[in-house]
């Protein structure tokens, strides 16, 4: 099976958009929902792809206060999750678009936020990527939630408020 790295905007265009300043995006759609919404029902048949990340940050309410908290493996290799890609194109642009795949939370995430990205084992990826793979059972069977025991997640500086923000610091253990 051959496959491709390329870049992608952080969001999934809608359908039959023919303004860019007009489209809507989505940035995370829900497992559950997947086969059901006609704008990934086409990519869920063979535009399944990876986000590889180190991390991922979700917010709680704190006091009032937005927290930032940052989630990754416990043996800091990257994650793999699972998300969809298409490609939009009106006249000359042609922007490829992607956006990962949500699940309800595992006992780690829970106190933090309801949902967390889809995170895919080895074995559970070249499911995934096998375009030829269309069995929806078995695809929605992926899409859970990952293994609380091998995850870490902590509070990090609340500088992650700023959207600019873009520092080493961003992944460090706040110390309460």
């Amino acid at each position: 099976m051959k496959f491709k790295v390329c870049y992608c905007t952080g969001d999934f265009f809608l359908l039959g958009a023919t303004d860019r300043k007009k489209i809507g995006s989505l940035i995370n759609a829900r497992a559950e929902t997947l086969f059901e919404k006609p704008a990934f029902r086409q990519a869920m048949k063979s535009k399944r792809c990876l986000m590889p990340m180190s991390g991922f940050y979700e917010w709680h309410q704190e006091d009032g206060i937005k927290q930032p908290y940052f989630f990754q493996k416990k043996n800091r290799d990257l994650l793999a999750v699972a998300a969809l890609w298409d490609t939009w194109q009106h006249e000359e642009e042609v922007i490829h678009s992607c956006c990962l795949i949500t699940t309800d939370a595992n006992p780690l995430m829970m106190p933090v936020h309801h949902r967390m990205p889809v995170i895919l084992d080895e074995e559970a990826q070249a499911i995934w990527l096998n375009n030829t793979q269309c069995d929806k059972a078995q695809l929605i069977g992926l899409l859970k939630p990952y293994p609380y025991e091998d995850l870490e997640g902590y509070r990090v500086t609340n500088l992650m408020n700023k959207a600019d923000f873009d520092h080493p610091l961003a992944m460090e253990l706040l110390s309460k």
